[in-house]
């Protein structure tokens, strides 16, 4: 399986902690392999009404140390960041690369 995402590996990402106090950044993992950033879709409900949600989504290599958590900051090569929306496993089975949804439009 992993021969199958190793091609969108094209470039690396910093995985950035925020400081809740003064909004500082500091990276927890730097130069993580990663893919692009591609557009998500998942259409969600919610009392009746549904409503496409616009997400952009990325693959990484599983990280040697250190841990991807939600509202963590994600930071590519070009200067972009955007904020984590959320992060699984994938595949669930025998995970081999990290699955990040982003949030927002980035900044840079």
């Amino acid at each position: 399986m992993a021969s199958v995402y190793n091609h969108l590996m094209k470039q690396t990402c910093d995985i950035e902690q925020v400081n809740q106090v003064d909004g500082s950044q500091s990276v927890v993992i730097a130069g993580l392999r990663c893919s692009y950033p591609f557009p998500y879709t998942y259409r969600q409900g919610m009392a009746g009404t549904n409503y496409d949600i616009q997400l952009l989504q990325v693959f990484t290599v599983l990280p040697d140390n250190g841990k991807i958590e939600e509202n963590m900051r994600i930071s590519f090569e070009e200067g972009s960041d955007f904020r984590i929306h959320s992060v699984n496993k994938w595949p669930a089975v025998k995970p081999e690369y990290m699955e990040i949804l982003l949030h927002g439009e980035g900044n840079g």
